[in-house]
This record gives structure tokens, sequence and C-alpha cells, in this order.
């Protein structure tokens, strides 16, 4: 029950591991603000340009998938490991 409720669970007696972690949380953290803030302008960038007519709806799909893989390569970086 403890575990389940717990922000953090340590799974083995070892405590050297818990700065790391702190770390990796609070760049977890970073990450997931600059993919809504990335997100957000992108849409808030497009939205207006296809309502005018300037960007036509292929315009607005690539630049949504293109802003997709841009926050899920930026969000790969995590993977590479905080020091």
């Amino acid at each position: 029950m403890a575990q389940e409720t717990a922000d953090i669970s340590l799974l083995a007696a070892d405590l050297r591991g818990v700065p790391r972690t702190i770390r990796l949380a609070r760049a977890l953290r970073r990450t997931i603000a600059t993919n809504i803030i990335l997100a957000l302008a992108i849409r808030v960038a497009l939205v207006p340009l296809a309502l005018v007519g300037v960007a036509d709806l292929w315009v607005a799909i690539l630049g949504d998938v293109g802003g997709t893989l841009a926050i899920s390569g930026y969000s790969l970086r995590l993977l590479r490991g905080v020091r």
C-alpha cells in the first residue's frame, strides 16, 4: 500500500541513486513544460495562417506532424540520462 501512494519508492538499500533520480525528475518536468509550450506555439502560429488562407490544410498537417516529431525528438534526450 505504501508503494502505491509514495512519490518515490526505493527498490534497494543503496541511497546513492536518489540524487540522480531527483535530477531526472527535474529534467522531466522541464521537458514536459517545454513540450507543452512548443506544441501550443506551433498551433498558435498555424491556426491564424490557416484561417486567413495563407496556409492550406497540407501546410497545417505538415506543421503539426513536424512539430510532433520535433517534440518527440526533444523528449528522447532524456534517454541519454542525466548526469
